[in-house]
């Protein structure tokens, strides 16, 4: 194994190599189940009630596992993906922020259709303004664990 990164390796394919699915998968599930159940329990189950913890689901998602991907020291061949990372932080960090982007608006335009009452640019705003959280949160704690390594 080299000590340097691959130099193929791109954005994508490091936060595919790195993710931690089952960690991030499993509590993104326990936050929206429990967001869910809180929200529900007034009774009147409307499109908003499904909406919020399906996307604060998707920001735990994203942003959990950005975070843990960056922060954890990885075995392997995750070595040169996570060297990437914190060489790129920003560019690491985009991928995510994308995938909150464009799934958060993708579930409220669907929920829109059971009578959500939201325009399009709420939803594209809603979208874009939890992406830009992950997109920062992650970023930084790209910068820190970098910081971290050399120091």
């Amino acid at each position: 194994m080299s000590s340097q990164p691959s130099p193929q390796l791109s954005g994508p394919s490091a936060v595919l190599r790195l993710w931690p699915w089952k960690a991030a998968a499993g509590t993104a599930l326990v936050v929206a189940v429990a967001w869910f159940a809180l929200a529900a329990s007034g009774g009147d189950v409307r499109a908003i009630i499904v909406a919020s913890p399906v996307c604060l689901g998707l920001v735990v998602f994203f942003l959990l596992g950005g975070i843990i991907a960056v922060a954890s020291e990885p075995a392997g061949e995750r070595r040169d993906a996570r060297a990437w990372a914190l060489r790129h932080p920003w560019a690491f960090a985009l991928w995510p922020a994308l995938a909150t982007a464009v799934l958060v608006f993708v579930v409220r335009r669907l929920l829109d259709l059971w009578n959500l009452n939201e325009t399009l640019l709420s939803s594209a705003l809603d979208g874009l303004g939890r992406a830009a959280a992950v997109l920062v949160c992650v970023a930084l704690t790209a910068l820190a664990a970098r910081r971290g390594q050399k120091g």
